[in-house]
């Protein structure tokens, strides 16, 4: 009776923990894996920098053994000349005023390590990952200390093609309601001012400089106008020779009738 007891009393209890096994598997997925190694934070080397660039380490490189569900940290000792953050595994360091300051990049709570960072008061000019150079404030100035706009360049610049964004086309010249000037108002304005109208002075344009954008509008204007003159004129020529073509039918047809008058007037003599 015993060996039936324990029999049945094993039975029950290798069948019981497969009705609730479900459970404890589910749970033993819904935690992290833990690392298989415990992974080591290198030397990173001194920075350095100038004010207002900044620089990007990839922090993975510096780290030996699996990272696993670790996240980096960093910290600055001095944010009044450098500034950090981290985004993944990449740590960006931006130089804010000359100086120094030493940087802690941690490893969760297993790994750390500090490097010093310099940054120099040198060139405010950035560099893109694909190799652009570039600024974001102020001005620049070639040939001259105190540019008054973006950019000012005291001497000649050369370049294969210029291409200018701001330009207003001219096009409202064709409008049916566009007011053109005649020839004789032109003359007249030429003759009294010296230059074309909507076109400033010479003596203006060697004082004050000249828009490139804004002259180009106003040379479009001059042309597309001349081109109403010409289309004008062309349409008062093709008139004026019709009707010098109907004026020579005409003569041509008086000859022919004086001829016959004539060869009438000859007969007429010689039957006398």
């Amino acid at each position: 009776m015993f060996r039936i007891f324990l029999t049945i009393t094993m039975l029950a209890a290798l069948i019981a923990p497969k009705a609730h096994a479900a459970t404890p598997f589910a749970t033993a997925f819904d935690k992290a894996v833990p690392d298989q190694s415990t992974p080591t934070l290198g030397t990173i080397p001194a920075q350095s920098l100038a004010v207002c660039c900044e620089i990007e380490l990839d922090l993975s490189t510096y780290v030996t053994g699996t990272i696993g569900t670790l996240a980096f940290t960093a910290t600055s000792l001095n944010t009044a000349a450098v500034t950090v953050s981290v985004s993944g595994n990449m740590l960006t360091i931006q130089g804010v005023m000359k100086g120094h300051a030493d940087v802690t990049v941690s490893l969760g709570s297993v790994a750390s390590t500090t490097f010093r960072v310099t940054v120099s008061a040198g060139s405010p000019w950035s560099v893109s990952d694909d190799g652009n150079v570039y600024r974001l404030t102020g001005n620049v100035g070639i040939g001259v200390d105190d540019p008054d706009e973006r950019l000012v360049v005291d001497g000649r610049i050369k370049a294969e093609e210029i291409h200018i964004e701001d330009v207003t086309p001219a096009d409202y010249v064709f409008d049916e309601g566009y007011d053109l000037m005649s020839l004789d108002e032109l003359k007249e304005h030429i003759r009294t001012r010296g230059h074309l109208p909507g076109i400033a002075p010479g003596a203006e344009m060697e004082a004050e400089g000249v828009s490139v954008g804004r002259m180009q509008t106003r040379l479009l204007e001059k042309v597309e106008e001349l081109m109403l003159y010409t289309i004008d004129q062309h349409t008062t020529l093709a008139s004026q020779r019709k009707f010098i073509d109907e004026q020579e039918r005409q003569l041509a047809a008086q000859q022919q009738y004086i001829e016959s008058l004539e060869k009438r007037l000859s007969t007429l003599e010689t039957v006398r």
